[in-house]
């Protein structure tokens, strides 16, 4: 036999490569790491902030941070140039926020479980440079009128003042349910 050759396997089962305890150890490790890993790396990439997760759309990201923490008509800060437009308790006690994005749509989110829920989506008016559209005023943030029903539909008493607003921010935006009608 020339040298170059190998020799001849006793049998098929010798032919294939074994895997050591330290090879099947690396490969279970990775396999354990993606599944863990593996959603936040998704939920992150979404190019839209927010994500639909158990037949709700959800504000993710950016979007979550700001509704969570920015106060009405403060300039946006995050990569959407998210402002908020209004923020006000529905009837049953409930925290909803009107959004508007420079980069995307408009939106009105209400708390759910630690969650804002988007309940509205719309296309927003305003032209992504910035500039307000025909009919629409500089000084506010223009919203659809699809945004404007949904509000008052919703909405229970005045928008929240900046004290309400802030006291929401400090309790997480934890809402006290509302009873109607209750005996006293």
């Amino acid at each position: 036999m020339p040298a170059d050759v190998p020799p001849p396997a006793d049998s098929p089962a010798d032919a294939r490569p074994r895997w050591t305890w330290r090879e099947g150890s690396a490969v279970a490790a990775a396999l354990v790491v993606g599944v863990l890993v593996g959603p936040y790396v998704l939920r992150a990439s979404q190019p839209l902030p927010f994500v639909s997760e158990g037949g709700r759309v959800v504000a993710i990201g950016s979007l979550d941070t700001t509704l969570n923490t920015l106060a009405t008509g403060t300039p946006a800060t995050d990569a959407y140039g998210t402002t908020v437009g209004t923020s006000f308790r529905t009837a049953g006690g409930q925290y909803c926020r009107a959004f508007a994005t420079s980069r995307g749509p408009a939106g009105l989110a209400c708390r759910e479980r630690g969650d804002w829920v988007v309940e509205v989506l719309a296309r927003n008016p305003r032209p992504r440079d910035g500039s307000a559209p025909a009919g629409y005023r500089l000084s506010g943030t223009p919203f659809p009128d699809v945004i404007r029903q949904a509000i008052a539909a919703r909405i229970s008493g005045a928008p929240l003042t900046a004290d309400e607003e802030s006291q929401a921010v400090r309790v997480k935006w934890r809402a006290e349910r509302v009873l109607k009608d209750a005996s006293p």
